[in-house]
């Protein structure tokens, strides 16, 4: 018999939530060509496709990252898909399927990460948080984008700089 662990490598190997959700709960999926979209913290949002950035924690959002409970501003990097499904209803799901604790482990680990993100961010100097966002979207963009693909004006907010600083970047 698989212990808590195995059982969770198992299912992260596999996509399992997005799949098992997808098929079991009534979802709305939103196909994101504008910039901005606004989560709503009654709501589990899943991330389909293309690449986003969470306005009030500059935090890089792809394919496969949850966004749990929360109020929030992405802007779309690239155009993606965005799947929304009611929080009561996946936590009643996951809970009588025995699969919450896995769920939260998932949301734990992508936490984590982004905690790690966001520490690195604020140990760098204005112009090197510049030059390592780019990095960082430029890992799982699709094609290479600079700052004039996202915008300037975006690129000074999420590193908390002034336009000049994010030209002198470059």
């Amino acid at each position: 018999m698989m212990n808590f662990f195995e059982f969770h490598e198992n299912i992260l190997r596999d996509d399992f939530f997005e799949k098992y959700l997808d098929d079991k709960l009534s979802k709305k999926s939103k196909k994101i060509v504008t910039k901005v979209y606004y989560t709503d913290k009654n709501k589990v949002a899943i991330i389909k496709s293309g690449l986003f950035i969470c306005e009030r924690q500059s935090i890089i959002l792809k394919k496969g990252d949850y966004i749990y409970n929360q109020d929030t501003e992405l802007v779309a990097i690239e155009t993606g898909e965005i799947q929304e499904f009611n929080v009561t209803e996946l936590v009643s799901l996951l809970e009588k399927e025995e699969l919450l604790s896995n769920f939260y482990l998932v949301l734990v680990n992508q936490y984590y990460k982004r905690i790690h993100f966001l520490k690195s961010m604020v140990s760098f100097s204005s112009r090197d948080r510049v030059k390592f966002l780019l990095e960082r979207i430029n890992v799982y963009a699709t094609n290479e984008l600079d700052v004039y693909d996202i915008g300037i004006r975006q690129v000074a907010r999420f590193c908390n700089c002034s336009l000049n600083t994010v030209k002198k970047a470059m």
